[in-house]
């Protein structure tokens, strides 16, 4: 099972995750949503999406490229079948899947947008590297409204691609579920998704599929932004003797944590048990009930996350957290939870990992400064005896602290 310590030495709280931070460039203004390595037949490239007019590369200027772009490593481009008028997303993209329907992997793009590549997209749009089309009839194809999620799933059947949001299908009632499944050649409704408001985030976690909605459900004394669907029916994820009061919620992310796959969740929440406050706006659902992070559980530091990733730092899988009011992204790992110092940023809303040929490093885009920032992290430094990512005269002192002590350390 998952554990949950309540004894994480205090001196673990606020540790910062040393490393070194480097712009990448950037957009013009607006709105960064999404990040994601996708090899479009020229290498694996970073695709970057949301809502801008153009990008700003550190050595080309600025580049024409709206609401969709790609870095190569050294540059930033417009993706192919994209530019010029009528051929370029006329909205917002709020996320991006790479899946493989059995033809090779795509790119799957979904948004507020009504036209992509020339095509009438409606919202959903397939991109594999050399030939952009829309899923299902043409004369058909897309959605009313707007797509906000997308995962693939499998409930044994086959896997597939669930599209959630605020929508309705194109030739089907308006009254339909929020959330589609789409096998490569037609769509099927799942029913019982919820009918008001829309569906932000969609993952998938051993046979359930999962989603965090809006506006909030209700269900006995649980009230929830995040549900739960067997392959049958819709329900609120909550242990026996637990309760969640959900605002929002935003992130989900599958992970694994002490050998068991779990559901990292956040947003804006409480988790109860019993009479006690067990987590409060991040936790993990390990297939029967909510724990808390060790060391994280009931801090006041993650007021608002909104961006969850997990990257090998060179010390194994540590989660990282990007929010809307955190000063800097955080990590979490072994019951440790600090501040990825150097990066004075509070709207993070897209985090990944990409390898640009120098070895894998952490991508955040930074809707504040409307930039990408790439961090690699530094090796452990025996004289930082502070760990605050500096060495310095603090140091020095403490040294000289642990040298008159007798500490073998020094």
């Amino acid at each position: 099972m998952l554990t949950v310590s309540a004894t994480v030495p205090l001196a673990a709280e606020g540790q910062p995750a040393c490393g070194s931070w480097e712009s990448i460039g950037g957009i013009s203004l607006g709105e960064i949503r999404d990040l994601v390595a996708f090899d479009d037949g020229t290498g694996v490239r970073l695709y970057m999406a949301g809502e801008f007019p153009s990008v700003h590369d550190p050595v080309l200027g600025t580049i024409d490229a709206r609401r969709l772009a790609r870095w190569d490593g050294a540059s930033w481009s417009a993706v192919p079948g994209l530019q010029g008028p009528g051929n370029e997303l006329d909205n917002r993209v709020n996320e991006l899947e790479v899946w493989d329907d059995g033809s090779g992997p795509a790119l799957y793009v979904v948004g507020a947008f009504r036209r992509a590549a020339g095509l009438e997209a409606n919202g959903l749009v397939r991109w594999d590297g050399s030939e952009w089309s829309v899923l299902g009839d043409p004369a058909t194809a897309g959605l009313i409204g707007t797509a906000g999620a997308i995962t693939a799933h499998d409930f044994g059947d086959g896997e597939k691609l669930y599209i959630g949001g605020s929508f309705f299908l194109l030739g089907s009632s308006r009254d339909t579920p929020k959330v589609w499944a789409w096998d490569g050649a037609t769509w099927t409704p799942v029913d019982g998704a919820p009918e008001d408001g829309g569906v932000v985030t969609l993952a998938s976690l051993d046979a359930e599929l999962f989603a965090t909605v809006s506006p909030t459900v209700r269900e006995g004394d649980n009230s929830s932004n995040i549900l739960r669907f067997d392959g049958t029916n819709w329900t609120i994820p909550i242990g026996e003797g637990q309760q969640i009061s959900s605002i929002e919620a935003w992130p989900l992310l599958p992970w694994n944590i002490d050998g068991r796959d779990v559901l990292v969740a956040a947003g804006r929440f409480t988790v109860d048990e019993g009479s006690e406050e067990l987590a409060r706006n991040i936790a993990a659902w390990n297939g029967s009930r909510w724990a808390a992070l060790p060391g994280v559980g009931r801090t006041s530091l993650l007021d608002r996350p909104a961006s969850l990733t997990a990257f090998d730092d060179g010390t194994g899988d540590a989660l990282f957290i990007g929010g809307t009011t955190l000063s800097e992204p955080a990590r979490w790992k072994d019951g440790q939870f600090g501040p990825v110092v150097g990066l004075d940023s509070s709207t993070v809303l897209a985090m990944t990992v990409f390898d640009d040929g120098d070895g894998p490093a952490l991508y955040v885009a930074d809707s504040q400064s409307h930039r990408v920032y790439r961090w690699r992290p530094l090796a452990s430094c025996a004289i930082d005896l502070t760990a605050d990512c500096a060495v310095d005269l603090v140091d020095f002192l403490e040294f000289q602290n642990l040298f008159y002590a007798g500490d073998p350390t020094a």
